[in-house]
């Protein structure tokens, strides 16, 4: 993270994410995901103490139309909390607390 003109430090976070799924038959699909976050302590984006996130996930697709039409559902954990608010999903920003989230959405593409 670079602050630019507008002053402050940088810092160098770094993260990774791994998914995997597997399609059941043309309407299903089950999928799994981790996600890594570490961030330095001078980071914009730091909260706390806490500067290594986790956040594991588990969800399916259902394909109404091909892929044009699908249905999504997952559930989530960071087992480590999160280094800021993530309000979108119903996150807060906390130091080694346990977050959980489940989520749903509809996808059309026309």
């Amino acid at each position: 993270t670079d602050p630019g003109n507008g002053g402050g430090n940088s810092s160098w976070d770094c993260g990774g994410l791994a998914q995997v799924s597997y399609l059941l038959n043309t309407q299903w699909e089950i999928f799994g995901r981790y996600d890594y976050l570490h961030v330095s302590s001078d980071s914009p984006i730091s909260h706390g103490t806490e500067n290594t996130f986790h956040e594991i996930a588990v969800g399916v697709n259902y394909y109404l139309h091909g892929h044009n039409a699908k249905i999504t559902v997952d559930a989530g954990w960071l087992p480590n909390g999160a280094p800021n608010n993530e309000s979108q999903i119903g996150v807060l920003a906390n130091d080694g607390e346990n977050e959980y989230y489940v989520r749903g959405q509809f996808q059309l593409v026309l």
